[in-house]
């Protein structure tokens, strides 16, 4: 089940989904890792960092849209940002 009473109030959604910085180390500190095990960079590497780049995209524009109440767009997004995490999933599984 899902418990949506830490959740206080929408702004504290709102800040709680605001991209942060801390991400953005992570991301580095793994593409590092991708490319290092990869040799450098490969097909498999380069699609990493392109779906990286779309994913950043897409919770930016989920973002924008749930601050502008459009439902409709987010799910829409959303479901691209799921497809998009299943190519991350894909690319670390067929990266050997």
């Amino acid at each position: 089940m899902l418990d949506l009473a830490v959740l206080s109030s929408p702004e504290d959604v709102f800040a709680r989904i605001q991209r942060h910085d801390r991400l953005d180390e992570l991301m580095k500190r793994f593409l590092k890792d991708i490319i290092d095990k990869a040799g450098g960079l490969t097909m498999p590497v380069a699609v990493f960092m392109s779906a990286t780049s779309r994913a950043r995209a897409l919770h930016e524009a989920i973002v924008r849209e749930i601050a502008s109440s459009n439902p409709q767009a987010v799910f829409t997004l959303i479901r691209q940002f799921a497809g998009t995490l299943a190519v991350f999933a894909y690319t670390s599984d067929h990266l050997d």
